[in-house]
């Protein structure tokens, strides 16, 4: 869940992780809270590599409760994992009615406890060195070297993803 599926250093780094998920495995479930999102190439990439919902696109006022509602119910979601944290655009309510048995955020957004209803919080030894632990109320998850999903491949822009002649260019390298 996140506001930031475009264009945005959030976006850029979800590419990492879409792209590394086993995909005979996992089902990947992208949702966006943001009503001006679709219009660039970064949406246009994540859009190839998950299941994509936009949840305000046509309503912006489209209630908490109503999508986590819908998420809980339709989706059926084992595992929900925040992106923004509190920074702009957030929709911290639609995990105040706990959609999925297990809730994640991600320090990709915010760097900090959320002091909300989630399971875990995911971030690292230097973002969140362990003599603060008792100051969050996520249990946390300390990746290894970073908590950023920096990805050793890159995603070529160079082709318009809107453009039907080039976006089958649209690739990733090295």
């Amino acid at each position: 869940v996140s506001f930031d599926l475009v264009n945005h250093p959030v976006g850029r780094n979800v590419l990492g992780m879409l792209l590394a998920h086993d995909k005979k495995k996992f089902d990947v479930y992208c949702f966006s809270i943001n009503p001006n999102d679709g219009n660039d190439p970064v949406t246009a990439i994540i859009k190839q590599h998950c299941n994509y919902t936009n949840f305000v696109s046509d309503n912006q006022s489209r209630s908490h409760s109503d999508i986590a509602r819908t998420i809980r119910q339709d989706y059926k979601i084992d595992i929900l994992i925040d992106l923004n944290g509190w920074t702009k655009g957030n929709r911290m309510g639609i995990f105040a009615s706990r959609p999925a048995p297990v809730q994640i955020t991600h320090g990709l957004g915010f760097v900090g406890t959320t002091g909300c209803a989630f399971d875990y919080f995911v971030s690292d030894y230097v973002a969140s060195p362990e003599r603060y632990d008792h100051l969050y109320t996520e249990n946390i998850i300390r990746l290894p070297q970073a908590y950023l999903p920096a990805s050793q491949k890159t995603v070529n822009f160079s082709a318009d993803p809107f453009n039907p002649e080039t976006v089958d260019k649209m690739e990733l390298r090295k």
